[in-house]
């Protein structure tokens, strides 16, 4: 009777889940002995179900031991300089919305104080332009840091939520080993990805899986049909990774795909002749990412 009974909810639970009642009896399948994608470097649609979030870049996610980042933990974001507060936010939310695509839910976006003071808010416009539905972003302003702390934890307790950014500006007492082993550790238990963004600071210690030192990089500008402001592009330095190797790499974001492509350098980096065409006169509109003023 029992086994008849375990039958039954093995059915129904397949029912609600899409599948047929034969799939649960299947086994779990694992990767592949020469990594987790094909020649074309594209991620499989269910690379998630591992716990790992790829890039669709070769030697990108040839980097770590899973073919990609993992999500059940804490990752740091660094933007050195404040001025490059965008293209640094900009790359974290290219992270979230690659995780909120496949597993859905909600972002929870924590935003420091003395941030909001030297960047300003975010701007949902240009969280949609960017390949983000606002409408799926939860914002908290906290009055202190601490605060913002102990909100990323509540968040990262949340089954709704998917991801959780918590970005703080220049050095926080209260940002410190303790406090983002803490974070590692809830994220681990929810199996959420939760990601430190830092702004006008160096690095330091921290309980982060992986370090992420963001320096905006020339956008190539669209032409044809397209034309328009260029994709986002960054130079980046992984210079932290308990899970493989470290490394600098050219990434630029396709919203329209949210995913990531590698591109080498591809615009002239010489100074214009005097009697050329001023590039920076051709440049276009930037998509902003916080409001101007």
């Amino acid at each position: 009777m029992a086994r008849e009974t375990l039958a039954g909810l093995r059915k129904r639970i397949a029912a609600l889940e899409g599948r047929s009642s034969s799939d649960t009896c299947l086994p779990k399948p694992t990767p592949q002995a020469n990594g987790w994608f094909g020649k074309t470097g594209n991620a499989p649609e269910d690379s998630l179900a591992y716990g790992v979030l790829p890039f669709g870049i070769d030697h990108l996610d040839a980097a770590f031991t899973k073919g990609g980042l993992a999500i059940d933990t804490l990752h740091e974001v660094i933007g050195k300089e404040t001025r490059g507060a965008g293209a640094t936010s900009c790359f974290a939310m290219a992270l979230a919305t690659r995780v909120l695509k496949q597993r859905g839910g909600a972002l929870l976006w924590v935003c420091d104080p003395g941030l909001r003071q030297e960047a300003g808010r975010l701007n949902a416009e240009g969280l949609y332009q960017l390949g983000l539905d606002p409408a799926r972003v939860l914002v908290v302003s906290p009055a202190k840091s601490e605060d913002g702390l102990w909100a990323m934890e509540e968040g990262l307790g949340n089954r709704a939520i998917k991801v959780v950014i918590g970005e703080f500006y220049r050095t926080t007492p209260a940002l410190n080993l303790t406090a983002t082993r803490r974070l590692t550790l809830r994220a681990h238990q929810q199996n959420t990805m939760a990601l430190l963004v830092r702004h006008g600071t160096e690095a330091e210690p921290s309980a982060a899986q992986t370090r992420w030192h963001v320096h905006p990089d020339l956008s190539a500008p669209l032409s044809g049909f397209d034309a328009g402001p260029g994709r986002p592009r960054w130079q980046i330095d992984l210079n932290k990774n308990r899970d493989g190797r470290t490394g600098t790499f050219t990434l630029e974001w396709d919203h329209a795909q949210s995913r990531f492509y590698d591109t080498p350098l591809s615009v002239a980096v010489a100074t214009t002749p005097a009697n050329g065409q001023d590039r920076a006169a051709t440049m276009g509109q930037v998509v902003a990412l916080r409001p101007t003023g």
